[in-house]
């Protein structure tokens, strides 16, 4: 998988903003579709931005049956659309990015909304979209406590425009 490499920057000293890699562009979706975002593209600009797709790094591929959860007795597990419980590589994946990105300290994350990895305020669960949150998003959340969606982009700017580094080049 290839990330614009025009939003990198050096993550030792610039902020950093942690991205569901489809909205940056990336063809990861379970359809083999980016949800890709460009209103997003130029809010980056001078951060470090650290593209994520949990359910890549679980070993699912792409094009991939979708998943969403699923609640039976009192219990959820993340299924496939053809039956498949992917709960444990799921988790697997998540808690491996969420080590990674602890060093980093990620001032905050803009995920795709409604996904069961990374939505922020609902996700899908027994083929209904209900509030809730996406596995990856749970457990960022206690590292980085300001998590967008792709829907909220003007708070994701008013954010993130309070907090660019400045150049130091004809900066006020």
């Amino acid at each position: 998988m290839r990330y614009p490499t025009s939003l990198s920057n050096s993550l030792e000293t610039t902020p950093t903003v942690v991205v569901s890699a489809c909205l940056l562009g990336a063809q990861c979706r379970y359809d083999g579709q980016s949800k890709g975002v460009p209103a997003l593209l130029p809010l980056l600009q001078g951060f470090a931005v650290v593209p994520v797709c949990p359910e890549l790094l679980a070993g699912m591929g792409v094009p991939r049956p979708a998943i969403e959860w699923r609640s039976h007795d009192g219990k959820f597990a993340v299924v496939s659309e053809d039956g498949v419980d992917v709960t444990p590589r799921l988790r697997r994946s998540c808690v491996q990015i969420v080590e990674s990105l602890r060093p980093l300290q990620p001032i905050c994350a803009v995920l795709k909304e409604r996904s069961p990895s990374c939505g922020v305020h609902q996700t899908h669960l027994n083929g209904e979209v209900v509030a809730g949150q996406g596995m990856f998003t749970r457990r960022l959340e206690p590292h980085c406590s300001h998590l967008f969606s792709e829907e909220e982009l003007e708070l994701v700017r008013e954010f993130l425009v309070a907090r660019r580094p400045s150049s130091g080049v004809g900066s006020p």
